[in-house]
């Protein structure tokens, strides 16, 4: 018996030493080979993207006077010189459209990603005296990539372009680093310039001013990126649907995990590294009776949902209302849900002293153009909080104008739960 125990005891040590062994130099190729597979990745999907605004530019001719000895003689001759000079980026409307379609190689997932960027870019022609031929050069985000669907126009028109090669193409790889397209420009008269392209890439996305790495840009004007993913797809895990961005953040969670465990990183080390010895987790205090904890302690809030509420004094200076902020004014807060505005402009300064809220029309003196606010969308909803929406409109204007004089103190109340 003795005997059998031991060389099951060896069969399963050996065993359990032959796994281990066969699952390190998995890792360990995998892991060491992950340079390597991500340069082939970048070379057959894309690599990482940096996208730079366009340039326009034109050359300005002008002659000077120069001086040279030629056999013995001083000889004065008019010198062609010719200036670039750079139209001034007046305004940018960007728009992103990012899908997430992560590529396997090897026993690897790589974050690869599909782009379309749509954008119009304005700029200024007050350095031109006269009509000019304009230069407009766009350089691409990435120089080994594909390029899809390229159209550039310039005031709604689509102009011929002709590409740039990289400075240091890869071997065996055509490299384009920007296209270059040309024409007319008249002075005063804004240049809006068009483009659109699809294609693809790795890891990140990122938009450049135009500085790049070594050089800082001073001022940008008028800028507004707007950007769409698919992170919130809902895709299949295990056979049940769930968001795409909480099933990454599941992956990821897990490789974390993995790491600390393989590599037996202490739980002080892991808190050090994930930032939570800097960054307490919120402690919910009793006093609160959140929603979340130790509302059912105390006979007055026993079986009911409710937190601590704001004072009121000052509530007219908070407008938009709601914690979504979906509602402009008081007076709307106290009309029925169902009658509420369903959406609205945001931006003005201008103050409804009557509704207590702001101007919800267009406000030409705002320095900003208008947001419009709807409550259509998915976390934007103006339902709920129906008290004195029932009221006669002479009451509700009655408490809107009480509204407007209650000061801190005028309401004398004790706390529900007092806490030493």
């Amino acid at each position: 018996m003795g005997k059998r125990v031991a060389a099951i005891l060896v069969i399963f040590l050996c065993s359990t030493l032959a796994w281990v062994v066969l699952g390190g130099t998995i890792m360990t190729r995998t892991y060491s080979l992950d340079g390597s597979l991500q340069q082939k990745v970048a070379s057959t999907w894309g690599s990482p993207q940096t996208q730079s605004p366009p340039a326009a530019s034109f050359v300005v001719t002008s002659y000077k006077e120069a001086e040279s000895l030629e056999d013995g003689k001083k000889v004065v001759r008019k010198v062609e010189v010719k200036e670039e000079k750079r139209l001034a980026l007046d305004a940018s409307r960007v728009d992103v459209q990012l899908d997430l379609e992560p590529r396997k190689k090897g026993l690897l997932w790589y974050s690869t990603y599909k782009v379309v960027f749509d954008a119009k870019y304005t700029f200024a022609t007050t350095l031109m005296a006269a009509p000019e031929e304009i230069t407009i050069r766009l350089p691409f985000p990435a120089a080994q990539a594909l390029y899809d669907d390229l159209a550039v126009k310039v005031d709604g028109v689509p102009i011929a372009v002709t590409s740039e090669p990289a400075s240091a193409p890869s071997p065996g790889v055509t490299s384009v680093a920007a296209v270059r397209g040309k024409t007319m420009a008249l002075p005063g008269m804004p240049l809006v310039v068009d483009v659109r392209y699809r294609s693809q890439g790795l890891d990140t996305w990122r938009y450049d001013f135009g500085g790049g790495a070594t050089q800082s840009v001073a001022q940008v004007r008028d800028f507004e990126l707007k950007m769409a993913t698919n992170f919130d797809d809902t895709v299949i895990v295990d056979g049940k649907p769930i968001r795409f961005a909480a099933a990454a953040f599941a992956a990821l969670e897990g490789l974390k995990q993995q790491y600390y465990k393989a590599h037996n990183v202490p739980e002080e080390t892991q808190a050090e590294w994930e930032g939570r010895t800097r960054r307490p987790v919120p402690q919910w205090k009793p006093s609160m009776r959140s929603t979340l904890a130790e509302a059912d302690k105390f006979p007055d809030t026993k079986g009911g949902r409710v937190y601590p509420a704001k004072p009121l004094a000052g509530i007219w200076s908070t407008a938009p209302y709601l914690n979504n902020g979906s509602v402009a004014n008081m007076w709307d807060l106290l009309t029925p849900p169902a009658s509420r505005p369903a959406s609205f402009l945001l931006g003005s300064r201008e103050y409804d002293v009557q509704k207590l809220g702001y101007i919800t029309t267009q406000d030409p003196k705002s320095p900003a153009p208008p947001w419009e606010m709807k409550t259509s969308l998915t976390g934007n909803s103006n339902a709920g909080h129906v008290y004195g929406t029932h009221l006669p409109d002479e009451d509700k204007w009655a408490l809107i104008e009480y509204l407007k004089k209650l000061r801190p103190g005028d309401i004398k109340k004790e706390p529900l739960h007092k806490t030493s």
